[in-house]
């Protein structure tokens, strides 16, 4: 299994690509709300499952990601970050905080929210409010060599380097 993580997020340089779509969406009137839970996780995890499904790629289970949510939320080491257009939900992401480490879990963005960059405004607040809680580093996920390559591309463009693990198995 390949992974994608930011070693430091204090040293955290995006490519120039990823830093014009960051630009756009700082241009777009989002707003970026962060919360432990409430309306923004339903969105999220049924927006993801549904997503999930209809494109048929890799992800936690309905069963895993209540489970991690369950866990996570009862340390307040689970933080959501919504990006909101006009009050309206239009992406979301879902980070999970292990000690000095964060994951980034799961995220979804609607057609808008493509068309807005809005997972890149997400992801580099991400970056600030993980600073401000003294986490080191961020994990950005699995990548799919074979059929993901706008994927890979978004997270390396953040600043992120590959590397192989042995995976995990439930």
């Amino acid at each position: 299994m390949f992974s994608i993580t930011l070693a430091t997020i204090a040293a955290a340089k995006p490519k120039k690509k990823w830093r014009n779509s960051l630009a756009k969406a700082e241009k777009s009137n989002l707003d970026i709300v962060w919360s432990a839970g409430g309306p923004d996780l339903g969105w999220l995890v049924e927006n993801y499952i549904e997503d999930k499904s209809e494109k048929k790629y890799a992800g936690p289970s309905l069963k895993t990601l209540m489970a991690l949510i369950s866990e996570f939320s009862r340390g307040q080491n689970l933080m959501i970050g919504t990006a909101m257009l006009d009050g309206k939900p239009i992406a979301a992401i879902l980070i999970l905080i292990h000690g000095k480490s964060a994951t980034y879990q799961i995220g979804y963005s609607g057609k808008v929210g493509r068309e807005k960059c809005a997972h890149h405004l997400l992801l580099w607040d991400a970056l600030r409010k993980l600073k401000e809680r003294q986490v080191n580093d961020f994990d950005l996920g699995g990548i799919n060599e074979e059929g993901a390559k706008g994927v890979r591309d978004f997270k390396i463009g953040m600043g992120g380097e590959v590397f192989e693990s042995p995976g995990l198995w439930a």
